[in-house]
């Protein structure tokens, strides 16, 4: 019911505003677009045109064109298919990667991978902002104006001052700058490969030896490393702002293909210009990007250096925004905004270093990689094997209660992620490296030929670290979720944790969700579609309803708003207006649905009228019941479950309002209402059909 409907000049674009949501749980109402919106930020982070120094690095290993293209192929495309995984998890749990981990790790278990995923997080972030620098100063030394540590001192500010500032802001600015990035890079790359094509020449590339299958497996966990184990941390970061009902297989899609393509592209170019001149591969490995302005005419510089700042940018904005939630993840108790700030001042400490005082910027860049990847991996087969093993939604309460079903520190996960860690790193070697030469302490004892043998740079260290991980947690933690899944909480809530979970506390009715379920005013005058007052998505809301009234038996109550005999006050200007509505009760216009008006279990003594928007009263105080909990359904979100919610939760009534069994006047005003319910938390609670069906269902014996 409305009394008009949206104003026609309301912005179809939301005001920028910084981002306040940090671990919490997205409420359905702020769950919005499709799976193909991640592309955008996925491509976006990924066009770098450090791409193209990638080529460099796969040649680097000692094997050919060919060898190296398969391991880009293999790698890249694997890699970031783990990131589409992790990635259906968001849309499962509405919170943050590192959060959703909790239910493997539980909540305060969780907090050592979560420090090993922000350590990763800034070191992406510290190497992209380094490389934004250093290719600027490249760009000014071709001018002959400038290149010294004053252009640094400068392009460093104006680089880190952006990445700060995107990520202070949140996930709203990203997903608009990504999209220009995406569309500004991918034209001036472009740009790029037609100006250096020449340089190519493919009888020298065709003349590269192949290398041996360990060199082969080395530049594959290369760039798995260096691709999507990169990102798989964070890969929910994203797709917890989409609606529960998006496509899970559309998710893994969108997000492979948008994180894959730019670097797959980008890849085989950069093999054919590295595999064309030894010279350039060995001037990127000093300076990543900015040895490839070394090919390009003066004229194009200035637009490289746009396309090269812009696409690591885009990448060190998604991992300022990550790196931050893996910080309140770790246990820092501070807003999600001060979080990227801290994460970006170390960053711009870490950028310091390697463009000033590091001797070259490969050999840290692989002792980084390789030593973090390994834990990473192992976190991510542990992760995935949970995701696998899991039939149901996240409950989302209990990822932030150490009583609640995932546990407070389950020995089993982390001690496989400690072992898997182990074995990984004894099977990895980073001699560029000097502080990480104790690596490969198990190649020699297992006849690999230790650090020096021919497996020394294979890393299999990584990926036996993610099949551990993976296969551990199928074998050993099959029984643990299953018990999760199938618990049912009773405990307290601890002080100053979030309210607590959607769970029945009533021995009395074991298969009955707890409460008493009032339907709003499901009507004629709101159903049929040629009435002033129809709502667009009432079938929908219907067939929710359906769904709930089985589970709650003879615990339910209809309402119908129903038009006063003479109108007092305020509502003599509202009938004057809608004049159609002054009908007797009796009138069919006022009648339920016919489906529910039969299916009354109780006839009159489950039908309450009342002449008003709100329903709350004392008699529906009195059929509520000892546990003192309303669950309301029905129409119109924004106009009479909204006042009935807010009256009852003011009256101390704990009120779940069932988003996907409720209609509104139209979509958009029944988003705003369950958004505005959703700032009573925890007196009124969103919930969904699912999450009340599942509270129906019997705990195992």
């Amino acid at each position: 019911m409305t009394d008009a409907p949206p104003s026609d000049d309301t912005p179809s674009v939301r005001p920028l505003q910084v981002e306040t949501h940090g671990l919490d749980v997205i409420g359905d109402a702020d769950r919005k677009g499709t799976p193909r919106t991640l592309f955008w930020p996925w491509f976006g982070a990924n066009v770098s045109v450090l791409g193209m120094s990638y080529g460099a690095f796969a040649l680097g290993f000692g094997i050919s064109f060919g060898q190296a293209l398969t391991a880009g192929i293999l790698g890249i495309v694997f890699s970031f298919l783990l990131c589409g995984f992790v990635a259906v998890a968001g849309k499962r749990g509405s919170a943050p990667t590192m959060v959703l981990s909790r239910a493997a790790y539980g909540v305060r278990g969780n907090r050592l991978p979560a420090a090993v995923s922000w350590l990763l997080t800034v070191g992406w972030e510290t190497a992209l902002c380094a490389l934004a620098t250093m290719a600027t100063a490249t760009v000014f030394r071709r001018f002959g104006t400038g290149g010294g540590d004053e252009t640094k001192v400068v392009a460093l500010v104006l680089v880190a001052a952006l990445v700060v500032v995107v990520g202070v802001m949140g996930f709203d600015l990203i997903m608009r700058l990504q999209t220009v990035i995406t569309v500004v890079t991918g034209i001036l790359t472009l740009v790029y490969v037609v100006l250096v094509a020449d340089h190519i020449h493919w009888s020298t590339v065709s003349a590269v030896p192949a290398g041996s299958a360990q060199e082969f497996i080395g530049a594959l966990v290369f760039m798995m490393t260096g691709f999507g184990l990169g990102w798989v941390n964070a890969a929910a970061d994203y797709s917890r702002y989409l609606p529960r009902t998006a496509s899970g297989r559309g998710v893994v899609g969108w997000t492979t293909l948008g994180a894959s393509l730019a670097p797959l592209l980008l890849l085989v170019f950069g093999l054919l210009l590295a595999g064309s001149s030894a010279g350039l591969g060995d001037a990127i490995a000093l300076d990543p990007v900015g040895a490839l302005t070394t090919l390009l005419p003066t004229w194009f510089l200035i637009p490289f250096a746009a396309v090269a700042v812009l696409g690591l940018v885009g990448g060190a904005v998604l991992d300022i925004y990550s790196s931050g939630l893996a910080l309140l993840a770790a246990g820092l108790r501070v807003p999600r905004p001060l979080a990227a700030l801290v994460d970006g001042v170390l960053m711009i400490a870490g950028a310091v270093y390697i463009v000033f005082f590091a001797d070259d910027f490969l050999g840290p860049f692989i002792g980084f990689l390789t030593t973090l990847g390994v834990p990473i991996a192992a976190w991510c087969g542990v992760m995935l094997a949970d995701l696998l093993l899991r039939r149901r939604d996240y409950a989302e309460e209990d990822l932030f209660r150490p009583g609640g079903r995932y546990g407070d520190i389950p020995p089993g996960p982390l001690l496989l992620t400690l072992g898997a860690t182990a074995l990984g790193w004894g099977l990895v070697t980073n001699t560029a490296a000097g502080w990480l030469d104790w690596q490969g302490y198990l190649l020699g004892p297992l006849g690999l030929g230790g650090r020096t043998g021919d497996w020394a740079f294979a890393n299999l260290g990584v990926l036996i670290a993610l099949a551990v991980g993976f296969l551990g947690t199928l074998l050993l933690s099959r029984g643990r979720v299953r018990t999760q899944e199938g618990t049912r909480m009773t405990t307290n809530q601890p002080h100053g944790a979030p309210d607590a979970p959607f769970t029945d506390p009533s021995p009395d009715a074991p298969g009955t969700p707890p409460g008493l379920l009032a339907v709003i005013d499901m009507q004629r005058v709101f159903a049929e579609p040629d009435s002033p007052w129809a709502a667009p998505r009432f079938d929908e809301a219907a067939a929710g309803v359906r769904r709930l009234l089985p589970a709650f038996g003879d615990r339910v109550v209809f309402t119908r708003f129903i038009a006063p005999e003479h109108p007092e006050g305020a509502w003599r200007a509202y009938y004057d207006r809608w004049t159609f509505a002054l009908r007797p009760a009796d009138a069919p216009l006022w009648h339920l649905v016919d489906d529910f008006s039969e299916s009354l279990p109780g006839g009159a003594r489950h039908l309450l009228d009342a002449p008003t928007f709100g329903k709350w009263g004392p008699d529906l105080a009195a059929r509520i019941g000892g546990d003192g909990r309303l669950v309301l359904a029905g129409v119109s979100t924004d106009c009479c479950v909204l006042s009935t919610a807010l009256a009852a939760a003011d009256a101390g009534v704990e009120v779940l309002v069932v988003a996907d069994a409720c209609a509104g006047a139209d979509d958009d005003s029944h988003a705003k209402a369950l958004h505005v319910l959703g700032l009573y938390r925890p007196l009124v609670r969103v919930v969904t059909v699912d999450e009340v069906l599942a509270q129906s269902r019997p705990a195992p014996r």
